[in-house]
């Protein structure tokens, strides 16, 4: 019997808190037909992935799994990496409804390129034969702006504006609500549930990340109105844009005091 290969995504959301969102989950296959799999439609896309191995090194043991930057999980990962676990359980899925697991793992790294990302995972039997460093040592924040460990709530942040013409990755908005250039610059543009990180900001002139057909051909059709979009302010992970910008130096992820000085180096002068 026929079998096609069926993608199953999840973003784990939840946590101990009750009011935490669910879950959210993806389905996609690599086959022509969408199809139903225990009551939810499976996207056709195109995706493809790297050659499953089986290595003596259970480090080594991972997956790429490339697809389209248009796609709904893409969209969501397009500008920061999630910030909590990321599962994917690959399945061979028959036209009976059985299935058999492939593969699973978890994200470990995401490579966006001009028109489609790529996903790398790393096999389930890392987490249960090593253990993972988590977090970094460095002097700039290494939270991600509005995550759990950052605790800014991004809709507290968000400022609509009006998108007045698109040029590939320029944009244009009918003001500058900041009054300051940079305010933008490593934030996010939302749009419908569609984004695109914001790679710099002067005045009314942003430049985004990727470019973004469905502004572009909205604000086409707009006759000269404008869109709506909603813009997040960056943050470029030093103190002093953590309490000056948004007072939230008590949850700054960095460590700014790490002596310029090797102490090892031979010399204590």
């Amino acid at each position: 019997m026929t079998s096609v290969e069926l993608y199953h995504f999840i973003y784990e959301k939840n946590s101990d808190d009750p009011s935490a969102p669910p879950d959210w989950g993806w389905y996609y296959t690599s086959s022509e037909d969408a199809f139903y799999y225990a009551g939810q439609l499976v996207q056709a896309v195109p995706i493809s992935r790297t050659e499953i191995e089986t290595k003596s090194n259970v480090q080594r043991e991972s997956l790429e799994v490339s697809m389209s930057l248009d796609t709904d999980l893409a969209i969501q990962f397009v500008r920061y990496s999630p910030d909590h676990l990321v599962h994917l359980t690959l399945y061979d899925y028959e036209e009976s409804g059985a299935t058999k697991v492939k593969w699973k793992g978890r994200l470990a790294a995401t490579k966006i390129g001009s028109s489609a990302i790529t996903l790398v995972f790393e096999s389930v039997y890392v987490s249960i034969r090593s253990t993972m460093m988590t977090q970094k040592y460095q002097r700039g924040c290494r939270h991600m702006l509005y995550s759990d460990n950052c605790t800014m709530k991004r809709e507290n942040w968000q400022i609509a504006v009006k998108i007045m013409s698109v040029n590939g990755y320029d944009l244009v908005m009918d003001n500058n609500p900041s009054a300051t250039d940079g305010y933008f610059t490593g934030g996010v543009l939302e749009l419908k549930g569609g984004m695109r990180g914001i790679m710099s900001q002067e005045g009314v002139n942003l430049k985004i990340n990727d470019v973004y057909p469905q502004l572009a051909k909205a604000v086409e059709d707009s006759g000269g109105m404008g869109v709506d979009v909603i813009l997040y302010p960056g943050c470029d992970r030093t103190t002093t844009t953590c309490k000056a910008k948004f007072n939230n130096l008590d949850n700054f992820g960095g460590f700014p005091f790490i002596p310029t000085k090797n102490p090892f180096d031979g010399s204590i002068s």
